[in-house]
């Protein structure tokens, strides 16, 4: 009898180590395996896209929810075999999604980029080319070889490109004429300037309420950037004009011409353009501490005597086509 028993507990030792044995995962290497699957299937229906990937959708799932209770009947190799088939289907969905919804958006919106910015460098949209070609790029790189897609790379890209397409869509730009928009000899931005910035600020501030009542658990900013040109006057010396435009930098302006001409252009147009964005930040600002959630970014750049995008020449010396300031506005939520 007391062989008998010492033989039974000899083969339940056995069959258990060679059951554990043959066990190719531990614990954690399971553990991490079933985690991985779940993490890419959780971004799948983050992205609310089950109607469009429904049969996928439903096997990553419930490979998802069969490998989770193998692990914890301790079935490790099953689990990892059944979450790896769940992480499948998830990565081909996201592939999938990648391609056809995030890649279309970046084309959509690179078309409609060119459309807005015309040949005009001084557009700050321009600055979003780079971040649509390489998506653009990646598009194809993905539809080669499945393997090159990560869930960082959809989340990171399907964020910028929505944001891209939000400013393109809330995107305005105006020229003012300097004649018009500045009194004679000044850089402050005259009633009539004001004026004809009014209907065009209009437009600002109702995307501003638009966008903060659309994303209440977000932030707003109005993205405001001017630019400004001059032509190429000389200055007469002594006036209040040319005064002001040398205050602080007398030791930097240049004695000789033509440089000193153009330092002081330089200046002119740096001047017109703080000029007009500080009105329009006033403009839109109004309420601003009431609502913590927005705010107003300004960009302001001076091109003195340089040429506008899209003037053709001749250039004569006084050409009223090269005194504007140029403005661009459009809205993010961040």
């Amino acid at each position: 009898m007391q062989l008998s028993r010492q033989y039974a507990w000899i083969c339940i030792l056995a069959v258990t180590l060679i059951f554990g044995c043959s066990m190719k995962f531990t614990r954690e290497e399971a553990a991490r395996r079933v985690s991985d699957a779940r993490e890419h299937f959780e971004v799948v229906k983050s992205l609310e896209i089950k109607d469009v990937y429904s049969e996928e959708y439903a096997a990553a799932e419930s490979s998802l929810i069969k490998a989770e209770e193998l692990l914890n009947k301790s079935s490790r190799d099953k689990a990892v075999e059944t979450a790896g088939q769940s992480l499948e289907v998830s990565r081909k969905i996201l592939r999938r999604f990648y391609v056809e919804t995030i890649g279309e958006l970046a084309k959509k919106a690179r078309k409609e980029l060119e459309q807005k910015t015309a040949g005009d460098s001084d557009n700050p949209l321009t600055g979003y080319v780079p971040k649509l070609d390489s998506v653009v790029a990646q598009v194809q790189k993905v539809e080669k070889d499945e393997q090159l897609l990560s869930l960082n790379t959809v989340l990171e890209d399907l964020k910028e490109i929505l944001q891209i397409t939000y400013s393109i869509q809330t995107s305005s730009a105006k020229t003012l004429e300097s004649d018009i928009s500045f009194d004679k000899g000044k850089y402050e931005l005259s009633d009539k300037g004001k004026d004809g910035l009014k209907s065009f600020l209009e437009k600002v501030v109702a995307d501003k309420e638009t966008y903060l009542g659309k994303h209440p658990d977000k932030k707003v900013a109005a993205k405001v950037k001017t630019v400004g040109y001059t032509d190429e006057v000389n200055f007469t010396e002594g006036t209040e004009r040319i005064k002001g435009l040398m205050d602080g930098v007398e030791d930097k302006v240049p004695q000789i011409q033509p440089a000193r001409r153009q330092f002081l252009n330089q200046r002119l147009s740096e001047f017109r353009a703080r000029s007009v964005a500080g009105y329009i930040e006033s403009f839109i600002s109004k309420g601003k501490d009431d609502n913590p959630r927005f705010r107003v970014d300004t960009e302001i750049v001076g091109h003195g005597e340089k040429i506008p995008a899209n003037v053709p020449a001749p250039y004569p010396v006084q050409d009223s086509r090269r005194r504007i300031c140029k403005v661009y506005t459009y809205t993010t939520v961040y």
